[in-house]
């Protein structure tokens, strides 16, 4: 691939580079495989300074298909990621220090992003890029996504994605007016647009309740499933006892681990497109039954779930928050009511991207109306955790 076009890529670095830091060269590759992230072009940007000293990046673009980007709506989930960075986490990280707490260590360092060249637009065209530290030369990487995360590096994450939760909801209670104002201005929620959207999820909603007839025991909860896919799991009201800053595509493509020596797990979380003020419980449902060993997920769920309550409350009372009304029963209620409401239907829609058969998806660029609605290969792992997802929300009533 030729290298990546990037103007004026030292004006935009100016406010992270000293004064005198002056941008010589750079080169871009490929970051991602195809079929490892849709909603943008994922690049290495090495960059090397006059003085010779080298800054690695990633970059974030839109992705290079017209089609890709009506589907992820670019117009909205660009623009909500550059504030995530360069607003959100640096008022929560200010709220920590003014409550004495640790700062968040989850994020990857900002280094600037824009949505175009035109200082008087606020248009997201192909000159929008995000730039971040590139985790992956400080040895981070993102886990096996057929397999997912075992039972210890899941209690890691959940304690991190915990007090993601915990500190946005604290500041909410403390700071109504300037969360309102600062922060949940910017997290609308996310929408696929465009007019194969609707096609596209029949293509993959027919694929799902098909897989479901070859499991004898899926049978009868075909017309419940039917119903839950039916449904759109948009503009649904947020509960304010649990709503907070959610990912709302916590999945193991969007979480970076490395392991220390010593056998410690550090966490990153990655691509924030779709974040929005919603229920913490989505991102918990999702991320669990997304991202989980299916192993640990049929002996342990009860106790992560647990896990994360106990880590989600702990945070709350360091913030000096009024808990009286968080039991854990309250929590498992409101995970039954998004899991019903929007989680089902995440779930079955990202089987397909999570379960896809790696080396056989196109590149961005390559990608056509007919390569995404077209049959989608079923692998056997994707119909096991298929089946216990619909038998495990069943056996909840969650569905």
């Amino acid at each position: 691939m030729t290298s990546q076009k990037i103007e004026n890529l030292q004006k935009l670095l100016q406010p992270f580079l000293s004064q005198d830091q002056k941008v010589k060269s750079y080169n871009t590759s490929r970051l991602t495989a195809p079929g490892e992230n849709y909603g943008s072009l994922i690049l290495a940007v090495d960059i090397l300074f006059e003085d010779e000293k080298t800054l690695k990046l990633v970059g974030k673009l839109i992705p290079p298909n017209e089609l890709i980007q009506k589907i992820f709506n670019i117009q909205t989930t660009f623009r909500k990621e550059i504030a995530v960075y360069s607003v959100i986490i640096p008022a929560l990280k200010g709220f920590q220090r003014e409550h004495k707490m640790d700062e968040f260590n989850i994020f990857p360092r900002y280094y600037g992003g824009r949505l175009n060249l035109n200082p008087n637009s606020s248009n997201v065209d192909n000159n929008a890029v995000i730039f971040l530290e590139n985790l992956q030369v400080e040895g981070y990487a993102i886990k096996d996504r057929m397999k997912g995360f075992d039972l210890s590096t899941t209690q890691e994450i959940l304690k991190e994605l915990a007090n993601f939760h915990a500190t946005a909801l604290a500041f909410r209670t403390k700071h109504p007016r300037v969360f309102d104002e600062k922060i949940k201005t910017h997290l609308c929620e996310f929408k696929s647009v465009g007019a194969g959207i609707t096609k596209l999820r029949n293509h993959l909603f027919g694929g799902t309740l098909k897989t479901l007839q070859e499991d004898p025991e899926c049978v009868q909860f075909l017309s419940r499933v039917a119903n839950r896919l039916e449904d759109s799991p948009y503009d649904k009201p947020v509960r304010d006892m649990f709503g907070t800053i959610a990912h709302c595509d916590f999945w193991v493509n969007n979480v970076l681990l490395k392991t220390s020596p010593e056998g410690l797990v550090e966490t990153k979380m990655v691509d924030f497109q779709n974040c929005s003020y919603a229920s913490l419980a989505q991102d918990l449902i999702f991320f669990l039954y997304s991202s989980v060993e299916l192993q640990v997920l049929q002996e342990h769920v009860d106790e992560l779930v647990d896990f994360y309550y106990t880590s989600f409350l702990k945070v709350l009372v360091e913030f000096r928050c009024d808990v009286t009304a968080y039991s854990l029963d309250s929590l498992w209620e409101e995970m039954k009511i998004v899991a019903h409401e929007s989680q089902f239907w995440h779930l079955a829609v990202m089987m397909y991207p999570i379960y896809t058969v790696k080396g056989t998806v196109k590149p961005l660029e390559d990608l056509t109306p007919e390569d995404m609605s077209k049959g989608r290969q079923v692998s056997d792992l994707m119909k096991e955790k298929l089946w216990f997802v619909v038998k495990e929300f069943a056996r909840r009533e969650w569905i």
